[in-house]
């Protein structure tokens, strides 16, 4: 789909399958091609298409797109194997995708996406990508925003097994928790070589082996920059080393109310609820990085480093707001009574990390403001079906249910 002139053709992509398309001639998007266009490709399933070029399963360039709850999935180009973007000739391209899942894309840079532009990422998951630098997303230049997404198993030979932010890339970053990633010679989760800001995001168990230049977790090379707050690194190794900086995270930036070992900050374990999953495999999408009861995450962060919600995640219409929610969709400022503040700021205190602790004062009191009503009701509704870790799960079976609503029911009215 082309345009004759900058972001000029409409389009709608709605309940499609592109799949197991060969691309040898033209360099630009195995699957999907847009150029000069403004459309919306929603609910589609995007894979084993391959190409030479940039944009294994789609590229978009000189666009205004927005992609929505679909798969991109085992796609190979050079450059972006699942997904590439392109600004040319002056002009930007603008990207939005949400609630998308990016799994085993292969690519030079970017194994599951690339490209220039501004490009935003909310409710995402890149799982088991590969490619010599960025194995999940290799940020080229202007402005990348990532929220509320998870970074799980995937690998550079280079550098960058999660992300690699190019020196013009800028990186905004919140609500990100990165499990498992590996990289051949250094970064195993996040390499930051432009400038980032980087906030409740979690890093566990992210690797490199002795022969790198550094760090499992995240590395600022000289020259670059960034700001990391309320961050948990904890079990990120190199050559299968632990326990100092030197293996966590490399950064001559400023790190503050984080768990790492850095001066000014705390290094303790997080208590993670099963950081392996039941698999026992680091690395795969059962990865809990959740908070247990007694974490020294809990209530312990600083409130003034949460961005705000100006994408209005929680459909309130605020976008003033500081980011309401965590990487489940949970409440992100709770207080848990059983725990001292530690963090600074008005109480509730957030939490260090991707995921807000969610301490039951009553069951069926979703938003925890001491009574189950109506709010309480629709926020389960609205949750129902598969939904791990969400706060309307109250028995922790993985789904919200029929299980979950009549103890809700059961508790209307002011908790005791």
């Amino acid at each position: 789909i082309e345009g004759d002139s900058y972001k000029s053709v409409a389009f709608v992509i709605l309940n499609c399958t592109i799949s197991d398309n060969a691309v040898t001639q033209n360099n630009l998007g195995g699957g999907i091609y847009l150029f000069n266009s403004t459309g919306t490709i929603d609910r589609c399933t995007i894979s084993d298409n391959v190409i030479p070029g940039r944009g294994g399963g789609v590229f978009v360039g000189n666009s205004d797109v927005t992609l929505i709850d679909s798969v991109i999935a085992d796609n190979t180009a050079q450059s972006g194997g699942g997904l590439n973007t392109g600004s040319f000739n002056g002009l930007i391209n603008y990207l939005t995708v949400k609630g998308c899942a990016f799994n085993r894309n292969i690519a030079e840079t970017g194994g599951g996406m690339s490209g220039r532009g501004e490009t935003t990422l909310i409710d995402c998951q890149f799982l088991a990508n590969e490619a010599w630098r960025g194995g999940a997303v290799y940020a080229e230049a202007f402005s990348n925003e990532m929220i509320n997404c998870s970074f799980i198993g995937n690998h550079a030979t280079n550098l960058g097994g999660g992300v690699y932010n190019t020196s013009q890339g800028n990186a905004f970053v919140s609500n990100c928790m990165f499990s498992g990633n590996s990289a051949g010679l250094g970064a195993g989760a996040f390499y930051q070589f432009g400038y980032a800001e980087v906030v409740n995001c979690t890093f566990s168990a992210n690797s490199v082996p002795a022969e790198a230049a550094c760090c499992g977790g995240y590395v600022v090379p000289a020259g670059a920059s960034s700001q990391l707050s309320n961050c948990i690194f904890w079990g990120n190794t190199w050559g299968g080393l632990l326990g100092d900086y030197n293996h966590e995270v490399d950064a001559d930036s400023s790190i503050t109310f984080s768990i790492v070992p850095w001066p000014g900050n705390i290094y303790a374990d997080p208590l993670f609820v099963d950081a392996d999953g039941p698999d026992d495999i680091f690395g795969t999408d059962d990865d809990d990085l959740r908070l247990s009861e007694g974490s020294p995450a809990i209530d312990a962060g600083d409130n003034v480093s949460v961005p705000l919600d100006e994408f209005d995640l929680d459909d309130d219409g605020d976008t003033g707001e500081p980011l309401p929610i965590d990487i489940d969709g949970n409440p992100r400022f709770v207080d848990d009574p059983a725990v001292a503040d530690t963090g600074i700021g008005g109480a509730p205190i957030v939490d260090i990390g991707a995921y807000e602790f969610q301490p039951y004062l009553c069951p069926g009191d979703t938003n925890l403001d001491g009574s189950v009503n109506v709010t309480d009701l629709l926020a389960l509704l609205a949750a129902w079906g598969p939904n791990p870790g969400h706060v309307a799960d109250f028995n922790d079976d993985g789904s919200v249910n029929v299980t979950d609503l009549l103890p809700l029911l059961a508790a209307w009215g002011s908790c005791p």
